[in-house]
């Protein structure tokens, strides 16, 4: 942590846990308050956006029923890339040693 310092804080922000450690290891290294902010705005204030972004469209999806085909074209676009990706492999295994 002291040789990190905030980039530290920044680096395991998405990371449940290891935040909380690493935020509680710089209070404890007793890291300067300004210093300590500025990390923590710089990654918090996206990772706040994003997360009412997502969770603002799960909670529509829910309230007005399109959960189930929301969660079926994700799946079935899991799918495909998934197929896609082991076809490829599959074919430029054969074409190689062809």
């Amino acid at each position: 942590m002291r040789r990190l310092g905030p980039r530290a804080i920044i680096l395991s922000y998405p990371f449940y846990g290891i935040s909380a450690a690493s935020q509680i290891v710089s209070g404890g290294l007793r890291m300067p308050l300004v210093r300590f902010y500025l990390a923590l705005g710089i990654v918090s204030l996206p990772w706040a956006i994003m997360q009412a972004v997502f969770g603002v469209a799960a909670i529509q999806a829910f309230v007005l029923g399109y959960a189930p085909v929301a969660i079926a074209v994700v799946a079935g676009a899991l799918v495909i890339v998934l197929f896609r990706a082991r076809w490829r492999r599959t074919g430029r295994g054969r074409s190689a040693s062809s």
